[in-house]
């Protein structure tokens, strides 16, 4: 396994973990009636603004543990990083399947205000949309990868 695979793999897991606990923020705010509330969209806000530097650091942090646990297992010295072209290709084909997870999710979004429904869950599709977005570019690159 190549380092950008490797990495693949840490992003895929930091990004369910993180959105598994925010999912559970929401589903609390569903439960306690919160999303109702007239600062409900001010409290989601909060929230996300937590997720979103907790999200980069849990990523940042579980690459450099893993690159740490590769090399205790394997012994070999510290791992350059290096994009070839391949890997390159893989990010861009991952990318176009992430923006086309947040395009739809968006169109959702608006399809959902003009029938009526609510802000709230309006931005849970958007946001939905970047997190699937995100899973997407993971299993993209990472069926590359292993197709390669």
């Amino acid at each position: 396994m190549n380092a950008g695979e490797r990495n693949t793999w840490v992003s895929l897991c930091a990004s369910l973990t993180v959105n598994a606990w925010f999912g559970h923020l929401v589903w609390a705010m569903y439960q306690s009636g919160t999303h109702l509330a007239p600062d409900g969209l001010q409290i989601w806000a909060r929230s996300m603004l937590w997720v979103i530097p907790v999200s980069i650091v849990a990523n940042i942090g579980l690459t450099i543990l893993a690159s740490i646990v590769e090399g205790a297992v394997t012994g070999q010295p510290r791992i350059l990083f290096l994009k070839d072209e391949r890997d390159r290709n893989f990010e861009l084909h991952g990318m176009g399947a992430m923006i086309l997870m947040v395009v739809m999710a968006f169109l959702g979004a608006m399809i959902w205000l003009a029938f009526g429904g609510s802000a709230f869950n309006a931005f849970n599709l958007i946001y939905l949309g970047f997190f699937l977005g995100d899973v997407c570019n993971s299993l993209v690159k990472l069926g590359l990868y292993r197709c390669s």
